[in-house]
């Protein structure tokens, strides 16, 4: 009964590799490759479309986070230079009250 059961599993597997090996296989490999293959391909051309917008997103975040430290940067130098003038805009007050000999009552 054993030596039957062998011949008919290898039988079976014969016939299992000739359909393996047929044309209609062969032709669904080949064809099932090519779709991967342009799959692929069209997972690659959306990543680097992905990956293009990011550079673009990241770049123009860069241009803004530039401009905005600039306009604080001049911002700060305008302060700067009001703080600076209001201080020496009160000091010729002070000499000019001693040269006229100001007195307050």
């Amino acid at each position: 009964m054993a030596a039957t059961t062998w011949g008919i599993w290898r039988g079976r597997a014969a016939d299992a590799w000739r359909l393996l090996q047929s044309d209609d296989q062969t032709r669904g490999r080949e064809e099932y490759a090519a779709a991967v293959g342009r799959f692929a391909d069209r997972v690659d051309e959306a990543a680097d479309a992905e990956l293009r917008q990011v550079q673009a997103e990241s770049l123009w975040s860069l241009a803004s986070a530039t401009a905005l430290a600039g306009l604080i940067g001049c911002a700060s130098i305008v302060v700067w230079v009001i703080y600076f003038r209001a201080r020496r805009s009160h000091r010729p007050v002070a000499v000019e009250a001693d040269r006229y000999k100001v007195t307050v009552r």
